[in-house]
């Protein structure tokens, strides 16, 4: 027989409330000492954002801002400036592990939360690879790196995101 104690669930309550006041205390003022990194995207959390357990999951409709560089600054692409199907300055919108981007570009919004800001380091095998892009725009080969906002996750609420200048 297990013995029990009457103060069990009471103490079990108070262990998650801790672990839970820590990892806000990591998404918290500490977050931007956070680095991730493999062997094909590596990630520094630049802009902390604390949200509890708020953060994204696989097929989580993400709505981003972005700017992306090449290794020597050339920018190919950005949410901020470049019309696309929706106008500039507005987020960009897709599923998480959905397959609509490159995998480093899913890769590095794992676990991140809406507000946060991060900046990917994304190796060729999980960007375009030895083909580089049609256009030419990202050579073969290339190593890309993103400056990445989260505005939100599911549905944009009303009224929508605001459009955002360029940090």
């Amino acid at each position: 027989m297990v013995p029990t104690s009457p103060k069990l669930p009471v103490q079990l309550f108070a262990i998650f409330a801790t672990l839970l006041t820590f990892i806000d205390g990591i998404q918290g003022s500490n977050c931007d000492t956070l680095i991730h990194i493999d062997p094909y995207v590596t990630w520094q959390t630049t802009q902390c954002a604390a949200c509890g357990l708020d953060f994204t999951k696989s097929k989580d409709t993400l709505f981003v801002n972005y700017n992306g560089t090449l290794l020597n600054g050339t920018m190919f692409d950005s949410s901020y400036t470049v019309e696309k199907p929706w106008p500039a300055g507005d987020p960009f919108s897709f599923a998480l592990k959905g397959g609509r981007v490159i995998r480093g570009f899913d890769a590095g919004f794992h676990k991140m939360c809406p507000g946060e800001r991060r900046r990917l380091e994304i190796a060729p095998d999980f960007a375009y690879g030895a083909s580089g892009t049609p256009d030419g725009s990202i050579p073969p080969n290339s190593t890309l790196i993103f400056s990445v906002e989260l505005m939100g996750i599911g549905q944009i609420a009303s009224p929508p995101v605001p459009r955002l200048e360029q940090p």
